[in-house]
């Protein structure tokens, strides 16, 4: 087989591989999907220019009229394809019929997502990837969000890094800041506020600061069980 016929085959099949990864990526380029359309351009580009006289040949003969016409038909209606689908990738709109729409984020949730000007990491630690489902909301608000499961099981190196000890456990960070949100009792993953107060405290520059006086027969901040303690006020907050 000629070296031109080689490097045409090439190019095909480079340009059809960059062209899935720049389609898996959303349609952002990158260093994988930018070297493959590029290095396939410059190998049919090869073929053209070392085999001009078979180029025009191919292109005088009769039969040529007819997979041309059919070659520009099938582009035209790829390209539509390949536009429609980016379009898909970049808006897709939703809706949520149920009643109270309880399956959506709130109103404020969705505007701290859109504000979101940096990554965040949501890391799920579980048995079950039960919070991905629940996640996918989050990251169609944002493109910053993202997420990881871990099963201390299957991975304990993990799950020992970030100080787990229980199930149901999600770890929150962004930069040099986290927050561990553990699922309340009896339920399987973290309430909304829980996240989006993670969300806000490893976001956030600023951390507030509220004082309690002491010494003075103050109720406890200890106290989780007595009607006068102040513990299940203090884990609201330091949430």
């Amino acid at each position: 087989m000629k070296r031109s016929t080689v490097s045409a085959l090439a190019g095909v099949v480079l340009l059809a591989t960059g062209f899935l990864a720049l389609q898996a990526t959303g349609f952002r380029f990158d260093g994988v999907n930018g070297t493959l359309l590029g290095t396939g351009l410059l190998a049919l580009l090869y073929f053209l220019v070392t085999d001009a006289a078979q180029v025009g040949a191919f292109a005088r003969a009769r039969s040529t009229r007819y997979w041309v016409s059919t070659g520009v038909l099938t582009s035209f209606v790829a390209a539509i394809l390949v536009m429609l689908n980016f379009l898909a990738l970049r808006h897709h709109p939703r809706w949520d019929l149920s009643e109270g729409a309880v399956f959506s984020l709130s109103a404020q949730t969705s505007q701290l997502l859109a504000g979101l000007d940096e990554d965040v990491e949501l890391t799920w630690f579980s048995k079950d990837d039960n919070l991905r489902m629940e996640v996918r909301e989050y990251q169609y608000k944002s493109d910053h969000v993202r997420y990881r499961f871990v099963d201390p099981d299957a991975d304990p190196a993990t799950a020992r890094a970030y100080g787990i000890d229980q199930y149901q456990t999600l770890v929150v960070s962004s930069g040099e800041r986290t927050r561990r949100v553990e699922s309340p009792r009896g339920q399987a993953m973290p309430t909304e506020e829980d996240i989006v107060n993670a969300l806000v405290y490893v976001t956030r520059d600023a951390v507030r600061k509220i004082y309690f006086t002491t010494g003075h027969g103050e109720a406890s901040l200890d106290d989780l069980e007595g009607r006068d303690g102040l513990g299940v006020a203090r884990e609201q907050l330091e949430k």
